[in-house]
C-alpha cells in the first residue's frame, strides 16, 4: 500500500543544500555569539570593582581587573572586609614579585610618604598595618621599582586574622600598563 498524505509541501524540498548548510552556520554562530555573551558577562561580574569577588570580602580591586591605562608608579591593590590580611605577588614582564608586607602601603591611613610609612612600620605589626586594605606602589629600593609596559596580574592570598594564612583565598585580576 503506497504511503498518503495530505499535506501539500510534502516531499518538497524547501531549501536547497546550500541554504541548508548557510543557516546551519547562522546557527552556530549565533550559538558561538551567546556562549561568549555568557562568557563575558560571568568574567565581568568577578571583575568590575572587584565585590563580588570572594563573597563579599573582597570590596575593591585597583586597578579593575582589565584596566588598561596604567601607569608604571600607579597603586595597585586590594581593599577587603575589616578582619581580614593578606599578600600580594605580582606578574610583570615575565617576572614574578613577591611583596613583602611592610611594603605595601597604608591607604587606609591616607599616608604616601615613605619615610613616615617606614617610621610607623616599625612600631606597629603588620597584622595591624594591612587590615582590610592591601596596597602597594612601587619606587625606588622596593621590591618593584617600575612596572614595565604591557599585561601585569596580580594575585592577592588573603585570610581572616583569627584564622592566619592556612586556609587562604585568592584572587587574581590583571591591568595593562603603558
Amino acid at each position: 500500500m503506497a504511503k498518503t498524505s495530505n499535506d501539500p509541501l510534502d516531499g518538497v524540498e524547501l531549501f536547497t543544500p546550500a541554504e541548508k548548510w548557510r543557516r546551519r552556520l547562522i546557527l552556530l554562530g549565533a550559538l558561538v555569539v551567546a556562549v561568549g555573551a555568557i562568557a563575558l558577562a560571568s568574567r565581568q561580574s568577578t571583575a568590575g570593582s572587584g565585590a563580588s569577588r570572594g563573597g563579599s570580602i573582597v570590596q575593591t580591586l585597583r586597578p579593575v581587573d582589565g584596566a588598561s591605562s596604567v601607569s608604571a608608579t600607579d597603586v595597585f591593590g586590594i581593599d577587603l572586609e575589616s578582619g581580614w590580611v593578606g599578600s600580594l605577588v605580582v606578574e610583570n614582564n615575565g617576572r614574578t614579585f613577591v611583596i613583602p608586607d611592610d611594603e605595601t602601603t597604608m591607604a587606609q591611613l591616607g599616608i604616601d610618604d615613605e619615610s613616615t610609612l617606614r617610621e610607623i612600620r616599625q612600631r606597629i605589626p603588620i597584622g595591624n598595618i594591612n587590615q582590610g586594605q592591601i596596597f602597594f606602589r612601587p619606587g625606588p629600593g622596593l621590591a618593584i621599582e617600575e612596572l614595565g609596559p604591557g599585561e601585569t596580574c596580580v594575585t592577592a592570598r588573603y585570610w581572616p586574622i583569627a584564622d592566619g594564612p592556612n586556609g587562604a583565598r585568592i584572587t587574581s585580576w590583571c591591568f595593562s600598563v603603558f
